[in-house]
């Protein structure tokens, strides 16, 4: 301020020699008392403030802490809280993992306890059933040309624990299924998979999918040698009931036999062939005059007239059915 009042003197000075300077005069005589009251308010305000080098050096090391746990856990105090948040989470299942262990075999054993309910219902089901599917595999085994065959549905069960009332539970329930069959009088009931023949096993499951087609979501059905060892009656009835079946199934038949073939929608040859000294075996569809052609073949082993005519009455007679 005495700088300032030093300048106004020298001003006034000036202003007794020279009027030019009156107007510099006024503007610091008016702006004297203004500087003045702003450093009375600078002086008061020095004087309030606290200054504190160690608070100072407590943020500077909270800067330097920051900078640290970004190195480690994040670019930015967003991704440092939220690592926080995961870490607490973590600890705190760590600490409370008794707890929730016994949650879960609470939850466990009401679980077992459910399933073994809903598999008990099940398997009694399954045995109800079982034994209508006897009587009746029995019957269409034996319009298959199959009439001596005995069927049976065995349904057991495994050991397991007190938790499960003592049955073993897998993802089909608590029994372990198994068809035996006995194909001829005198025989001892086996398991169809050691004991049928390959044309057997097609005719028997052709016979459990046609009881238990309803309830079949399988789409495509395959049938190798379902014809082996049959003709004539039991051909035509194999063929009618593969017709009948795939109402609901998409069905592929390998077979030999005139009366099945005549049934399909589709005719598909194979044939063997000789190509560049290597042995091809050929796939194609034949419709129409070929496949009259076909069918008559299978019949005699010819085309001749008397086949041919014969080949057309039967793709006629089951076209209709």
């Amino acid at each position: 301020m005495a700088g300032l009042s030093g300048v106004l003197d020298a001003l006034r000075q000036i202003n007794g020699v020279d009027a030019k300077a009156d107007e510099s005069v006024k503007s610091v005589e008016g702006a004297l008392p203004l500087l003045e009251d702003a450093a009375f308010f600078l002086r008061d305000y020095k004087d309030s403030l606290d200054f504190d080098p160690r608070r100072l050096e407590v943020v500077q090391e909270r800067q330097e802490l920051i900078r640290s746990l970004k190195r480690k856990y994040g670019k930015s105090v967003k991704d440092i809280l939220d690592y926080g948040d995961r870490a607490e989470k973590e600890l705190d299942d760590v600490q409370h993992s008794g707890e929730k262990l016994e949650a879960l075999k609470t939850e466990l054993g009401s679980i077992k306890k459910t399933l073994t309910e809903k598999a008990r219902q099940l398997s009694k089901k399954r045995k109800a059933v079982s034994k209508k599917i006897d009587k009746q595999a029995v019957k269409e085994l034996a319009q298959l040309s199959m009439i001596d065959t005995d069927f049976l549905v065995r349904i057991s069960n495994d050991k397991g624990d007190d938790t499960t009332d003592g049955f073993k539970v897998n993802s089909g329930g608590i029994d372990r299924v198994e068809f035996l069959i006995s194909p001829n009088i005198g025989e001892e009931l086996r398991p169809l998979s050691k004991t049928a023949s390959g044309g057997e096993l097609s005719r028997v499951m052709l016979a459990l999918k046609g009881i238990l087609a309803k309830g079949d979501s399988i789409p495509v059905l395959v049938f190798d040698e379902i014809d082996a060892g049959i003709g004539g009656k039991a051909a035509e009835t194999v063929g009618q009931k593969l017709k009948n079946l795939s109402s609901g199934h998409q069905e592929i038949c390998i077979t030999h036999l005139p009366q099945i073939a005549s049934y399909a929608d589709n005719h598909l040859k194979i044939e063997k062939k000789v190509e560049g000294g290597r042995t091809v075996v050929e796939v194609r569809k034949i419709e129409k005059d070929e496949r009259t052609e076909e069918i008559a073949r299978m019949l005699s082993g010819d085309s001749s007239e008397v086949s041919i005519k014969h080949a057309e009455e039967m793709i006629r007679s089951k076209s209709n059915t």
